[in-house]
């Protein structure tokens, strides 16, 4: 089974080299991650990066109101509009998480097994600061949902619960599968690298204004992925590798 990862990004250069590293270390190699970016300033992929492994879309102009983006919800449901067709799961890369080389992997493993739409593992790593431990919580990225799933609930044209559809919809038809024996392989951030969390404040209407305004990373305009030392000496650091 073919696997999409949904990496939606804006002015996070720095994380979003980090994120590619990660990805091109999965252990599951029938893959392939989708780079939204979504700010004005374009970036492009650096030489040694596997066209067939890493779809770069550059777009910072709504495809139905043909305006600049005012929701995160948005940009997801435009997403969907370029899902390659011979792709059969999807699961969101956000580029400010940390993803274990294994996660691909283990998330095809437990859907397959599930015999549901979706699958999570039970608990994820929650890391804060230099703190990390378990944490039971919906966390939208360690979802692995099957791609005519995701298209038939679709998202929220919210910011910070623009996932809540396609959940609530699984939920509703008990389509989804949480797995207590499940392996963590997500490793959701939270007060690190001066990222601006949208769910931080989800109900301020400045939200999506506040994420625009905290994105200014556009670095050299050039994605090069981290290598895999510097993936590996990441994790052995968290003590997870």
């Amino acid at each position: 089974m073919k696997v999409l990862v949904i990496t939606a990004t804006k002015g996070r250069h720095s994380c979003l080299e980090r994120s590619v590293g990660m990805f091109l270390k999965q252990t599951y190699k029938n893959s392939v991650q989708l780079i939204y970016n979504n700010s004005c300033h374009f970036q492009r992929l650096n030489s040694n990066i596997p066209l067939d492994r890493v779809i770069l879309i550059n777009n910072c102009i709504d495809l139905q109101e043909k305006k600049p983006y005012t929701t995160l919800g948005a940009i997801y449901r435009d997403i969907l509009t370029f899902l390659p067709k011979d792709v059969d799961i999807i699961c969101h890369f956000d580029d400010d998480d940390l993803f274990l080389p294994t996660h691909i992997e283990e998330g095809v493993k437990g859907l397959i097994n599930s015999g549901k739409m979706a699958y999570k593992p039970k608990k994820s790593y929650f890391l804060s600061g230099e703190r990390i431990s378990l944490l039971e919580n919906t966390l939208e990225p360690s979802i692995f949902i099957k791609k005519e799933a995701l298209i038939k609930y679709g998202y929220s044209l919210t910011t910070s619960d623009q996932h809540l559809l396609w959940v609530d919809g699984l939920l509703r038809d008990e389509e989804i599968t949480s797995n207590s024996k499940g392996k963590p392989t997500l490793i959701y951030t939270w007060g690190r690298d001066s990222i601006f969390k949208t769910s931080g404040n989800s109900r301020s209407s400045e939200n999506f204004n506040n994420y625009e305004n905290f994105s200014k990373d556009e670095g050299d305009g050039i994605i090069t992925p981290w290598s895999e030392a510097a993936v590996d000496k990441l994790f052995k650091a968290l003590k997870l590798g």
